[in-house]
């Protein structure tokens, strides 16, 4: 009995314009209430950003920052942060790095962070996905909890960089691709399977009655662990691999089409 469903939201929920079928959503949403289902954004993105993408569906629980902060308008129901220890850590292992070839965010519980120093199209673009963002001339200045590294880089190099990371941070933290040269720096067991879990245990749904649709790396674990879970067709090979199904692509609104018929 599906009692839960969740959804990335980049490449998936969002078509490639970061629009949505706002019109089928509300057909959709409506039959998602009538059964008593919990509808779920399980995303990287901060959560202030994510909830202004629904104004208007108060009831809608978002898994924010990978897992790292599940909460709605109402509740907050878990946060979880690194110690200062592996924030000094990954500060260490990103420093290693030539400037030029990476770019990242510091994502904290307040805000995230950047340093001014930053190239300024990392920013804009940053924009999109964070909805506050403090810039910054020293990480000195940060008096925040952090949830997450949100780190940028030439597409074509990803492994390249995230292969030293997770040896450098095993232990620590964990690298997950979100794709198109972007990966997080995460707690350790903490993504969206996880996050899922959690939010679960406190709701009284357990996995197997969940459905998730993704699209990238950090999507696996959620596809893989719950009852029902759904690649998008324009999701990358090892996503496809991990899932029970597959929808049309984001741009062709695959998580509504779906659901829609889903619920029929």
């Amino acid at each position: 009995m599906i009692k839960l469903i969740a959804s990335d939201i980049d490449g998936t929920f969002l078509r490639t314009d970061r629009t949505y079928d706002e019109e089928l959503f509300a057909k959709v949403y409506k039959k998602i209430q009538e059964r008593n289902i919990q509808f779920v954004i399980a995303s990287g993105n901060q959560y202030n950003l994510l909830r202004s993408l629904f104004p208007g569906y108060s009831d809608i629980i978002y898994v924010a920052e990978n897992g790292a902060n599940i909460r709605d308008e109402n509740t907050t129901y878990e946060v979880n942060f690194f110690s200062q220890t592996a924030v000094e850590k990954i500060f260490k292992a990103l420093d290693k790095f030539p400037t030029n070839e990476l770019r990242y965010l510091v994502c904290g519980d307040k805000v995230a962070h950047v340093l001014s120093t930053t190239d300024s199209a990392f920013i804009k673009e940053s924009e999109k996905y964070y909805k506050n963002i403090s810039v910054i001339d020293s990480y000195d200045q940060i008096d925040d909890n952090i949830l997450k590294f949100s780190v940028n880089c030439d597409k074509d190099k990803t492994e390249e960089i995230m292969a030293p990371l997770r040896k450098e941070l095993d232990g620590i933290a964990e690298v997950t691709s979100s794709g198109h040269g972007d990966f997080d720096i995460i707690q350790t067991n903490l993504h969206k399977a996880a996050a899922l879990e959690i939010l679960g245990e406190k709701l009284g749904i357990e996995l197997k009655d969940m459905v998730a649709f993704g699209d990238g790396g950090n999507d696996i674990e959620m596809l893989r662990e719950v009852g029902l879970g759904v690649a998008m067709g324009n999701a990358y090979p090892d996503v496809v691999a991990v899932s029970d199904d597959r929808t049309g692509t984001n741009d062709e609104d695959g998580v509504l089409t779906y659901i829609d018929k889903l619920l029929k």
